[in-house]
């Protein structure tokens, strides 16, 4: 279910990634196994599966649209190789003129419209010894907008420790030391992010309840910027998830169901800059 980073300092709407993650608020987003663990804590030792694949498309207001598709190997040592595709609909294009008589108003000029297309391929990788975890990400990124083009490298990585109930995960993500480079010369940084999170297996078996799940976390954000998290997934039978939570920027909730290997999940988030987004994942686990 939901949660993704804008690269870029300055076109940052929201945030989204597909699978439980999203709806837990970050607050335990290593309760979902495999790729969306991986994405929000690199470090966090293996997954309970070996292998996995996910796909994720998300609609938004505006005609915008973002699709993930990932997958890793989950052992000792963890390999993690990913992409992500965001689109907007028609963006309005202008630049200043000269300055209007009379005033200190510059003129605008209405170039037309454009679409900013941004995408990243991730390649990670994770080492796990006795209860604790490390890893790193390398993305790739790149972005288009008009007639320019963007792109640069940045790093994710991250450390964890995963006892039979409790987690605790430290990463920090966009570290970006090159830039992004726009082929009009401008150099643009990303802000990096530092997220610590803490989670609790509630592990018990009361009726149809198999579980309930809960997360507690802290984002810090370049620019003094803190958002708090939290979230829980509840284990309905053998093949039911339900899960929910707070990220600091709005509220999120979906229903996950798993059978055979195969995953099917629906999430829904509220925002406050739009009026929220729904998002659709399918996935396979062995």
């Amino acid at each position: 279910m939901v949660i993704i980073i804008f690269l870029f300092s300055g076109i940052r709407p929201i945030e989204i990634f597909p699978g439980l993650a999203g709806c837990l608020g970050k607050g335990g987003g290593w309760f979902a196994d495999g790729v969306e663990g991986f994405y929000y804590s690199p470090g966090l030792p293996s997954s309970a599966y070996e292998i996995d694949i996910l796909f994720s498309h998300t609609s938004l207001d505006f005609g915008t649209e973002y699709d993930f598709v990932g997958s890793s190997i989950n052992r000792r040592i963890r390999i993690y190789l990913a992409g992500e595709r965001i689109k907007t609909g028609d963006i309005p294009i202008t630049q200043a003129g000269d300055t209007l008589p009379g005033s200190s108003y510059p003129e605008i000029i209405y170039l037309g419209t454009a679409e900013f297309k941004n995408q990243r391929i991730m390649l990670g990788f994770g080492y796990s010894f006795n209860k604790i975890g490390m890893g790193l990400v390398i993305n790739y990124n790149e972005a288009y907008l008009y007639r320019y083009y963007g792109r640069g490298v940045s790093f994710d990585m991250g450390a964890g420790f995963m006892a039979e109930k409790l987690l605790v995960s430290l990463s920090l993500h966009n570290l970006c030391p090159m830039g992004i480079n726009w082929t009009n010369g401008f150099r643009e940084w990303m802000d990096y992010r530092v997220n610590l999170s803490m989670g609790y297996k509630f592990l018990f078996s009361k009726n149809m309840i198999n579980g309930i799940y809960g997360g507690v976390g802290v984002d810090y954000i370049k620019g003094n910027k803190w958002y708090p998290h939290i979230g829980f997934v509840m284990v309905i039978g053998k093949y039911v998830k339900l899960t929910g939570g707070y990220d600091g920027l709005g509220i999120n909730f979906g229903i996950g169901f798993t059978s055979r290997g195969v995953m099917l999940d629906y999430a829904y988030s509220t925002r406050r800059e739009i009026n929220g987004n729904h998002s659709f994942s399918v996935g396979w686990k062995r």
